[in-house]
């Protein structure tokens, strides 16, 4: 398997999308694993898709690409993964619509949010120390 990983909070949301390279028989499977190597997502059809989860631990999250050779014959595949993480993955027009939100308040939600995120990550900067 071919993996990236992230370092992340405790706490912090994530939203990610992939898609992959057609491959005729091919079959690649992707998969999210948590610090302790548990897997909390995983997809095996191929094309596209997404996934959104909140961290439960800080430390080093894994996301995997593994495909399996069609008829044993292996071929390159191209993968492209999309993570926003924390403010990032927020979806600011939905809580625009829901809590009918003007732009000038908007725009306070985000700089509010953001500060929040900054204060997040320099505590966790601490408690690595």
């Amino acid at each position: 398997p071919k993996c990236l990983s992230e370092e992340l909070e405790y706490d912090v949301l994530i939203v990610g999308t992939f898609s992959l390279s057609q491959s005729f028989g091919a079959q690649t499977m992707v998969r999210v694993e948590d610090p302790v190597g548990r897997i909390i997502w995983s997809d095996n059809r191929s094309g596209e898709g997404s996934f959104a989860f909140t961290t439960d631990q800080m430390g080093s999250y894994r996301f995997c690409f593994q495909s399996a050779a069609a008829n044993g014959v292996m071929q390159r595949h191209t993968a492209t993964l999309d993570l926003k993480v924390g403010v990032d993955a927020e979806d600011y027009d939905a809580i625009a619509s829901k809590e009918h939100l003007d732009p000038l308040e908007l725009e306070l939600r985000k700089l509010e949010d953001a500060a929040v995120a900054i204060n997040k990550h320099m505590n966790y900067m601490r408690q690595r120390e």
